[in-house]
């Protein structure tokens, strides 16, 4: 049990999260409106600008002695990584915007950027959890892109619900959070990001 728990947190790591919100709009609304080619280097380059480019940066920071690990279990560890990935985000929404990406995918791009600088700031008096901030922010674009353009999206909406449920327990379980680091994150996520793409 402890390994099947100590997967889903790589598995869904925040990172990872915030990257599948993108794949999914791709795929269910940016697809249809853009060519399959297009769509799909658009996928790959912002792949490398979500994923790969930060855990780089970090693993280097880490190699470099800048980071005293990779979990950033303290709260005070947490600013420089989010400052990184933060920047490298903004870096993506701004390359993307001068190539006139679909709206809907710049909007979530930005929300990322918004949720990133929320998690800046609570880092500063409190930890939450990443994995579920990053869960809740995903379920809630997904909810929110759902009343907006009223698209059925209660296949992704489920899975996001039981994939939460699992990284909640799996963090949980290996006492990476308490519960209410675990309920916040999870509930602020999802109200921010619901409210952008309802909204705006």
């Amino acid at each position: 049990m402890k390994n099947i728990f100590k997967l889903s947190s790589i598995l869904f790591h925040p990172l990872l999260v915030a990257y599948l919100g993108f794949a999914i709009l791709s795929l269910r609304v940016s697809y249809f409106l853009y060519p399959l080619k297009m769509m799909s280097m658009i996928a790959g380059f912002t792949f490398l600008l979500m994923v790969v480019f930060p855990i780089l940066i970090l693993f280097i920071g880490y190699r470099l002695k800048v980071f005293k690990s990779l979990h950033f279990e303290q709260k005070e560890e947490r600013y420089v990584p989010l400052l990184i990935t933060g920047i490298v985000y903004y870096f993506a929404y701004y390359l993307l915007s001068t190539i006139k990406i679909p709206g809907i995918l710049q909007l979530y791009l930005l929300g990322a950027v918004l949720t990133i600088i929320l998690s800046i700031l609570i880092s500063i008096v409190w930890k939450i959890s990443l994995h579920m901030l990053s869960l809740g922010a995903v379920l809630g674009m997904v909810i929110g892109l759902s009343s907006r353009l009223s698209i059925n999206f209660l296949p992704e909406i489920l899975i996001l619900f039981m994939i939460s449920g699992l990284v909640g327990s799996s963090r949980l379980y290996l006492k990476a959070h308490n519960k209410a680091q675990v309920y916040v994150g999870f509930s602020l996520g999802l109200v921010g990001m619901s409210l952008l793409f309802i909204l705006l």
